[in-house]
């Protein structure tokens, strides 16, 4: 946290379950860090609902992160449980990684006649799916950024482009 300079973590996600160690121990180590007040919230990622509703036992969760879009809803159950209970759901590619940008089909034919991309249709589905649901597309200055980056040479240290700031969050329905 000092390197990050902050004294505080606003969510704190477990990205991976471990599966040689018990979901009780890492969740309750989350537990640990938040009664200390070092992490105000705690998020899980890839879970099932058993998953979910075990770590719901041990310490309250503000998010679940989980692969969902317009092509994938295999993590339905996951969502459901979420709507229901006012846990902001985070859908993992929500964009499908740039499949859903097809010259054909229905997303395609919905973004020509309202004269925009399929990115916005796709995303405009997600919003409409469930209140909870805070998709998080990667800004076109963060892909361009990334994709262009180089090694600093000894004549420049700037980047292509700038990333942006980091948005906060608030994980807290009423």
């Amino acid at each position: 946290m000092r390197r990050l300079g902050v004294d505080q973590i606003d969510l704190f996600q477990l990205h991976r379950i471990d599966p040689l160690v018990p979901l009780a121990d890492q969740v309750g180590e989350f537990a640990n860090l938040r009664e200390e007040g070092k992490i105000v919230s705690v998020g899980l990622s890839q879970v099932t609902v058993d998953q979910l509703e075990q770590a719901r036992s041990i310490v309250e969760i503000a998010s679940v992160q989980s692969r969902y879009n317009i092509g994938d809803r295999d993590t339905q159950d996951v969502l459901d449980v979420c709507s229901r209970d006012k846990i902001t759901f985070i859908p993992w590619v929500p964009m499908a990684q740039g499949r859903l940008d097809a010259d054909s089909g229905v997303l395609a034919d919905i973004a020509r006649a309202h004269d925009v991309e399929v990115g916005p249709i796709a995303l405009a589905w997600l919003l409409a799916v469930s209140e909870v649901m805070v998709p998080i597309p990667v800004p076109l200055a963060v892909t361009i950024w990334r994709s262009s980056r180089r090694p600093p040479s000894s004549s420049s240290t700037s980047r292509s482009a700038p990333c942006p700031p980091r948005p906060r969050v608030d994980l807290t329905w009423n």
